[in-house]
């Protein structure tokens, strides 16, 4: 079960007001680590049952630039996105 904390809400607010982010982008806006936050919002967009409500959805980005992991684009799912 996930669990919301007020974080988490001030992520949403800010994938709300630009759309979509990337965690350097979002990690700059908040001040905090970008590793941390991807790993979070990983968890937002793979949460399944009715506590997920499809809050975000994640779009590799980069995809064979380089060693390492892809950089995902955040944006808010379905259930966020029509607001």
């Amino acid at each position: 079960m996930i669990r919301m904390r007020k974080k988490d809400w001030d992520t949403l607010g800010l994938l709300l007001e630009y759309r979509a982010l990337t965690s350097e982008q979002l990690a700059r806006a908040k001040g905090v680590n970008a590793d941390a936050i991807a790993r979070r919002l990983g968890q937002l967009a793979e949460a399944h049952g009715p506590e997920a409500l499809g809050l975000v959805t994640t779009e590799p980005l980069d995809m064979g630039d380089g060693p390492g992991r892809p950089r995902n684009l955040f944006s808010l799912g379905e259930f966020l996105g029509k607001v």
